[in-house]
């Protein structure tokens, strides 16, 4: 999942700066909560991708049935995630990856092989994301879909985040 996290963001457009920072680069299993900050040069709608530490999950983080809202202002700061949900640090101890991806237009991700569950936030079918990975076109991210009107832009930018995960004993509480 990590190549794929670092593929989106090489597809990026370095005209759209995007930044996110994490609150703790290192989180306590079974203790804490990631929080983060996301800033983009201009507007757009906002999108978080998730490879956990367990390497067997792929999921949208954001937006998510939860929280829909994923406009950003051209310099704004948004605090994720917001108070109606959170992400806590479950484990297993190893490095998460997140990429938040900052779109010009809003985006169609249907086709993109996330599942259709009644889960709070969206998993991408593995098979379908292997499936996708093994037939993508050069220059182009299978996972970011398109804009949802014909004829914009299909720009984006791109940030990676790693986080780590630990246990409490290498934590020392």
């Amino acid at each position: 999942m990590l190549a794929a996290l670092r593929d989106i963001v090489a597809h990026g457009d370095p005209q759209i700066e995007v930044t996110a920072t994490a609150d703790k680069s290192t989180l306590v299993i079974g203790h804490d909560s990631l929080r983060f900050r996301v800033r983009a040069s201009e507007a757009g709608h906002v999108y978080v991708f998730s490879g956990g530490t367990d390497k067997q999950h792929f999921q949208l983080l954001f937006p998510n049935r939860l929280d829909k809202a994923n406009r950003i202002g051209a310099g704004a700061e948004l605090v994720l995630p917001r108070k109606s949900w959170e992400i806590s640090a479950e484990g297993p101890a190893g490095d998460s990856h997140l990429v938040v991806l900052v779109s010009r237009h809003e985006r169609d991700l249907s086709q993109v092989g996330l599942r259709q569950t009644d889960e709070p936030i969206p998993s991408f079918d593995l098979l379908q994301a292997e499936r996708l990975w093994q037939q993508r076109a050069a220059g182009a991210s299978p996972y970011v879909g398109v804009p949802v009107c014909s004829g914009c832009s299909d720009a984006f930018g791109a940030a990676l985040l790693a986080v780590r995960e630990v246990n409490r004993e290498a934590a020392g509480r």
